[in-house]
């Protein structure tokens, strides 16, 4: 990687605090960048480019079919690129001040009606019999102790609305039983503290105590006691939904859509859904009172006279 890049990405992981997930974003995008300019015949350095070398490129994007969200995304890597190159007078002039990102249609977020939730987070048979063909798992491997953290990564992203990478790093030293509290990691290492409830305090004592987790301990493991993958995580809620939903989408982040619509729904405070959460502005959170304003709608015409 060339010193630039390097010092770049030093930048990201160190001041700004980013994610693996997102630094690599960033890289992958600046990568793609420099390897069109070059292909092309006036080539020059990536921190020499112009404008019009950009706008070109965004151009290219758009002709291959690219989606505008993603557009999007690489001209906010190349922004802050710029930006902090600008920052420490490697470059002059910052070459994106004219770039316009393209305007995308806010797309409402799915979510599991709430009634459907309940089937989702029982511990029950249902779980105990898909569980080895949801993970291939080997005969050996307990499979009781799989059944229930199975059932609580369920529960606790859908009743603490954590990302699915918030959860993987959960340990259990995080989990404070006696107020009802769970510390966790956000993006950008920002601490914030979730409430849940008694009974899923409880089924999260039992299971700590039974399988002899101690403090330092990923709360949930695979089966040899480490991290778990993002994939398997993936797959256990994947496969889950499937069986109660017709949703298009069936991931993690499902859970925490249905999480926040749900607090919406029922009159929950948006700034108490952002500290929830962990969004860094409003902005992010304002799409829930959509799907809110949705369901008044939706209401209003079956039950209004006039609502037709």
């Amino acid at each position: 990687m060339t010193d630039y890049k390097y010092q770049f990405e030093q930048y990201l992981q160190v001041q700004k605090r980013y994610s693996v997930h997102t630094v690599l974003n960033y890289l992958s995008d600046i990568n793609q960048f420099e390897k069109y300019m070059n292909l092309q015949s006036n080539h020059v350095g990536i921190l020499q480019i112009s404008y019009f070398d950009i706008r070109a490129w965004i151009a290219n994007l758009s002709n291959e079919g690219v989606s505008a969200r993603s557009i999007c995304r690489k001209i906010a890597s190349l922004k802050a690129f710029y930006r902090y190159f600008l920052k420490i007078q490697v470059i002059a002039t910052n070459p994106m001040l004219k770039i316009n990102s393209p305007k995308i249609r806010k797309r409402l977020p799915e979510f599991i009606p709430e009634n459907q939730m309940e089937a989702l987070l029982e511990i029950s048979p249902y779980t105990l019999s898909t569980v080895k063909e949801t993970l291939e798992m080997p005969t050996d491997v307990n499979t009781n102790e799989l059944t229930l953290r199975n059932a609580l990564i369920l529960r606790v992203l859908y009743e603490c609305g954590f990302r699915r990478s918030e959860l993987i790093n959960l340990k259990v030293h995080q989990i404070n039983t006696i107020s009802c509290q769970i510390k966790v990691l956000g993006k950008g290492n920002k601490e914030r503290i979730v409430p849940c409830s008694k009974e899923l305090v409880e089924l999260l004592k039992s299971y700590i105590v039974e399988y002899n987790k101690s403090s330092g301990d990923y709360l949930f493991a695979n089966t040899k006691g480490n991290k778990l993958d993002p994939r398997e995580v993936y797959r256990i809620v994947n496969h889950s939904l499937k069986g109660i939903s017709t949703i298009n989408k069936k991931s993690p982040h499902i859970l925490r859509h249905s999480f926040a619509t749900h607090i919406s729904n029922n009159g929950g405070d948006l700034n108490a859904i952002k500290t929830l959460l962990g969004h860094s502005s409003l902005a992010a959170t304002q799409i829930y009172t959509h799907n809110s304003i949705e369901r008044l709608k939706d209401i209003y015409q079956k039950a209004h006279p006039k609502g037709e």
